[in-house]
C-alpha cells in the first residue's frame, strides 16, 4: 500500500465517528451474523443435503446444481 494511501487511511479511522455511527454498525454486523446462522436462505442446498442429478425435485434449491427442470417426455420435473 502506498505510503500516502496508507496516510489516508489512518486519518480516517481515527476521524470523528460518533458512537452512534458505531453502534448502528456493530448491531448490523449482529443481525447480519443471526440472520446466516438461523438459515438465511440460499440458492443451493448444502452439498450433503441436496439431490443429484437426475433424482426427483420440486424446486431449484433442492438440487446441488441449484437447477430443476422439467423431465423430458414425462411427468415431473428432476435436477440436472
Amino acid at each position: 500500500m502506498p505510503r500516502q494511501r496508507f496516510d489516508e487511511f489512518a486519518k480516517s479511522l481515527v476521524s470523528g465517528t460518533s458512537r452512534r455511527t458505531v453502534l448502528k454498525g456493530l448491531a448490523m454486523a449482529i443481525g447480519g451474523a443471526a440472520v446466516a446462522l438461523l438459515g438465511g436462505s440460499s440458492e443451493a442446498a448444502p452439498p450433503n443435503l441436496c439431490r443429484q442429478s437426475g433424482q426427483s425435485c420440486n424446486k431449484h434449491n433442492e438440487c446441488c446444481s441449484g437447477i430443476c427442470e422439467p423431465k423430458k417426455n414425462s411427468h415431473g420435473n428432476i435436477c440436472r
